[in-house]
């Protein structure tokens, strides 16, 4: 029985999607996962998340450009301004949550 779920979460001009579990109030664990194209949170951490939710409260969002997660805005190319742009991603989630 999977003790994660899978939701979205609009956060500074991303609509994040997301796995999350655990406990609310539990020590929180971010996972990220590479940027190989066709990777998301749930083929890279899937299973390790649902494993410690048990005792953690995972979180493990898909970067904008894989899976759902989409962006109000073009994203710009180039490795800095991307890296930016996922940065910013995650820290609005982080804010957001």
């Amino acid at each position: 029985m999977p003790r994660t779920e899978t939701v979205r979460r609009a956060a500074g001009g991303f609509d994040t999607t997301l796995i999350q579990g655990g406990p609310p109030d539990g020590e929180p664990v971010l996972f990220v996962h590479n940027t190989t194209p066709g990777v998301t949170a749930a083929t890279g951490w899937g299973s390790f998340a649902s494993r410690l939710s048990d005792e953690f409260r995972v979180l493990a969002p898909d970067l904008v450009g894989h899976g759902a997660t989409t962006c109000e805005r073009p994203v710009r190319t180039g490795l800095a301004a991307w890296t930016r742009t996922r940065v910013a991603q995650v820290l609005a989630l982080l804010d957001e949550l």
